[in-house]
């Protein structure tokens, strides 16, 4: 809560006011100072509270202390090279990303304005805000490393579709081009909106073929574009590897070991924006690239960013090209969170950000459902001028600072004309009044956003138990403190624009993540470069029998990774369960399902229908059905419907495959204890003296506390969830529904010889048939409920293999890390030198020294060395003459 608002009376106001201007001396011109976001107080969270500066410069010395006792090092003398290697990686902890936040809203809301005002950048994203384009490919902001704070050096990574998404991306555009001009089926009603559809995929031909520029190319495409070349599937071939032309003729620009990626580095923001323009935003006047770039990453300094917190500046959704919102869709759901922006002032009754809260909070939960709230001071219009408010509130401070308005204005009748000091008076005392009415402003903002988000917090309750977070902010004003130049100061203070507020908020979500990290590195990573320093100059310990026991001990981890395979390929192949374990209730849904073919698009006055298929499912239509309080234009979602049907069913079979997962993770995780036993017995009968084989044994242990730390569980229940999503939220055209339907429906667009008498129109004989083959089993044998039950379970396979993948190979690694440790106590392949020998001695004769460095550093983890944040404080207190309405928070 925001601390209560003091009203001062106009003498303890004046004598503040001359208090500052006492303490600033002279007045001077200069410019104002600027905002400086690096010096906000950061979340109370224990990461915040490391004395990080202390820590980094405490590994930076240890790492140095190695490389330095190395500088004479030979690369042949393999030991010691890789002694270095392990030194250079504790030079610098690298945060995760870790916190993908998807941002997502309609043109016009502020949505460009709020990310730049987050990352502390006037000029970030500009698209939205120049009018003459939109932006039209995902823009994700991430980190520089090597940027200094705030400075203006920007890197760009561009990333263009893989073939899947090129071959889709193609498709569409063929089938709205052949739409309009050779099927003979445009309706009057869409017959605009259709033809403009086809206008931008000739422009996608055109770009792609680069007919503008090729004469011979133009030729080819104009041939191409005909009713035969298209249903021949020669338009898309050429189209495809005109696409691959396009992507290849960008290769200069790759990186070493990255394909289909072009990278600007160290650019001004305006340089940058110049050069990756063309594949970021859609410009009538100007070729661009954008329809086959899969995403674009800014790489700048901002709090944020160095945290791990990266912004996905999203396409804007109901955009009628339907690959820009399969795209963005698809994105959100990936995202750990969703930024939702709306209007402060129109939130409640917008139902289009309605429905996308509820998207969200279907595929992520209210936790991870962010409301932003923007353009809050326009809370204040016409109707409720601050003269109003401050007459007709009843609540305080209202009542207060009406009386102390009403009160100066007497006194300020009260005083005499032509007097000089009296004129002073006057002045100060409409400079009080002003400040009263700010005052006035600011609770009365900060009150209505409280309503406001109870409101939107309390309306998602059904959903989800927990509530979505909402944040009001003042972008505009935030930007205004940004300005080096600026006339007046504005009405809010920084902290007042609720834009520092959500940049705590988005740092607090990735603090946990970010501490786990910095643990690591300080003790699991530190104990590795201690034990290899022991190790390497320990020759007291040296033994073949270590070699001798490495063939077998390879043995054993080959055994151990046969046996996690075998139990996971046989719980794949026998163990997943079934969607329907009730073949009545399957039935039955499949009837349910049915029956939303045959209602679709009832009582509407137009095709509908052809348009639902045309747009895979998607549509808008006058039928009644459709238009409710929640959807007043009544806009639709085929398979969303659809998915409403089996939602519950598919939420039931994830609870079982929860304890099926389980019961899968006991397994490996027993299998991995057995094989663990394994090695310790292989080291217990292997032919090393009782000394050396019992500090065999203690080194394998501490690598097998290590192997245990991985829970196959957290990885497999994470790829359910995945599935999950991807199951049971119907928000665009690539989901399930659309992906094991898009060739029945393409068959039904195309249905036109009406060989059935019983049908008069097309429309009847093409829900005749779309019901036909929702209700006959496919060349598979599969209804339309097998093939939505069979898709899940393929996708579920899916994603578990590849959550088993990453646990197999962390768990290998971790136990193969014992291998080194075998190599490091055997005899060497090569000769040792001189040199090398004292290296290893001076190595040796530091290792006290580093040990006593290390346990430096981690002392700093102690609850009794955090650092102590800051009270907070608003940063314009300060500045000569600021008014004390700077004071007010805005939670």
């Amino acid at each position: 809560m925001a601390e209560p608002v003091s009203i001062p009376t106009f003498e303890e106001w004046r004598e503040k006011q001359k208090k500052s201007s006492e303490d600033c001396g002279p007045s001077k011109r200069a410019r104002p100072d600027v905002y400086d976001p690096t010096k906000e107080p950061l979340p109370n969270h224990k990461f915040f509270q490391l004395d990080r500066g202390a820590i980094d410069g405490g590994l930076q010395m240890i790492s140095a202390a190695v490389l330095d006792a190395l500088s004479r090092a030979r690369p042949q003398d393999k030991q010691l090279s890789a002694l270095q290697t392990l030194a250079r990686s504790f030079q610098k902890v690298s945060l995760p990303e870790n916190l993908d936040v998807a941002v997502v809203g309609e043109q016009g809301l502020g949505k460009s304005l709020a990310i730049n005002a987050l990352q502390h950048r006037p000029n970030l994203s500009t698209t939205s805000a120049s009018g003459g384009a939109c932006t039209a490919s995902a823009i994700r902001f991430c980190y520089k490393p090597d940027a200094a704070a705030l400075s203006d050096s920007f890197d760009a990574k561009i990333k263009f579709m893989n073939d899947e998404e090129l071959m889709e991306n193609i498709q569409e555009h063929i089938d709205r081009y052949y739409h309009f001009h050779f099927s003979g089926h445009v309706e009057e009603e869409t017959y605009f909106e259709d033809q403009s559809a086809a206008e931008d995929a000739e422009d996608f031909f055109d770009l792609l073929h680069n007919s503008k520029h090729d004469r011979e190319a133009a030729s080819q495409l104009k041939i191409l574009l005909n009713a035969d070349n298209i249903q021949e599937n020669n338009l898309l071939k050429a189209t495809m590897s005109m696409a691959h032309r396009r992507i290849n003729e960008t290769r200069a620009r790759w990186p070493t070991g990255e394909e289909r990626t072009i990278v600007f580095k160290d650019r001004t923001i305006k340089d940058l924006m110049k050069e990756i323009e063309q594949y970021m935003v859609m410009v009538p006047s100007m070729p661009s690239l954008w329809p086959i770039v899969q995403s674009l990453d800014i790489l700048l300094w901002s709090v944020l960013a160095k945290h791990g917190v990266n912004l996905r500046d999203l396409p804007g959704l109901n955009d009628e090209n339907q690959i820009r919102t399969a795209a963005t869709n698809a994105f959100r759901r990936k995202a750990g969170y969703e930024m939702i922006f709306a209007r402060a002032d129109r939130v409640t009754t917008d139902t289009n950000v309605h429905k996308y809260i509820r998207q969200s909070i279907k595929a992520h939960g209210a936790k991870r459902t962010i409301l932003i709230l923007t353009k809050k001071d326009e809370y204040l219009l016409d109707t409720n001028s601050v003269e109003k408010i401050i007459k007709t509130r009843t609540v305080e401070p209202f009542p207060t600072i009406h009386d102390h308005v009403d009160r100066n204005e007497k006194m300020m009748d009260m005083l005499p004309d032509g007097d000089e000091a009296a004129e002073a008076e006057y002045a100060d005392r409409e400079a009080y009044c002003a400040h009263l009415e700010n005052l006035a402003k600011l609770d009365f903002i900060h009150h209505r956003g409280e309503e406001v988000t109870q409101e939107m917090k309390d309306k998602f309750k059904e959903m989800d138990k927990d509530p979505i977070t909402v944040f009001s902010i003042s972008a505009s004003m935030y930007m205004d403190w940004m300005k080096k130049r600026r006339s007046k100061q504005p009405m809010m203070s920084p902290e007042d624009t609720g834009v520092p507020g959500v940049r705590q908020y988005l740092l607090n979500l990735c603090a946990e993540p970010n501490l786990i990290v910095y643990k690591e590195h300080a003790f699991e990573k530190m104990d590795d470069l201690l034990d290899k320093c022991r190790r390497i100059t320990d020759v007291e310990k040296r033994h073949e029998g270590y070699g001798l026991l490495r063939p077998v001990f390879a043995k054993a981890v080959d055994d151990i990774r046969k046996n996690l395979s075998r139990i996971f390929n046989d719980f794949i192949k026998h163990n997943v369960e079934d969607v329907f374990d009730d073949e009545d209730m399957k039935q039955e849904r499949q009837e349910e399902l049915l029956e939303v073919v045959n209602n679709w698009a009832y009582g509407s006055p137009w095709n509908t229908y052809r348009a639902c298929l045309m747009r895979k499912g998607i549509g808008r239509s006058a039928a009644a059905k459709y238009q409710n309080h929640e959807n007043p234009t009544g806009a639709y979602n085929w398979n969303e419907d659809q998915g409403n049907v089996t939602i519950g069913d598919m939420e039931d079979w994830g609870r079982r495959m929860l304890l099926a997962i389980k019961e899968l993770s006991g397994r490996l995780e027993r299998a991995i204890a057995s094989g663990c036993e394994a090695i310790e017995e292989c080291i217990q009968a292997s032919s090393l003296p009782p000394e050396l084989r019992d500090n065999a044994i203690e080194e394998w242990l501490g690598c097998r506390m290590r192997v245990e730390q991985v829970h196959a569980d957290k990885m497999l229940l994470l790829a359910l969830d995945v599935t999950l999503q991807y199951a049971t939220t119907e928000t665009d055209v690539k989901c399930m529904n659309v992906r094991v339907n898009v060739d029945h429906y393409k068959s039904v667009y195309g249905y036109d010889r009406h060989v059935d008498t019983r049908f008069a129109n097309r429309l009847a004989a093409q829900k005749n048939e779309m019901h036909r083959l929702m209700s006959k089993p496919d060349e598979q044998g599969r209804l339309l409920i097998d093939r939505i039950e069979n898709a899940a379970i393929m996708r579920s396979k899916s994603d578990l293999r590849d959550a088993f993948a990453e646990f197999s190979v962390s768990v290998i690694r971790k136990i193969k890390a014992f291998d080194e440790h075998l190599s490091d106590r055997g005899p060497l392949d090569y000769t040792l030198t001189d040199t090398d020998r004292q290296l290893r001695e001076d190595i040796l004769g530091r290792i006290p020294a580093l040990e006593a460095m290390v346990e430096d550093v981690r002392t700093k983890f102690n609850d009794n060395m955090l650092l102590v944040q800051p009270a907070v404080t608003s940063s314009s207190e300060e500045k000569a003459g600021e008014p004390a309405q700077k004071q007010i928070k805005v939670e």
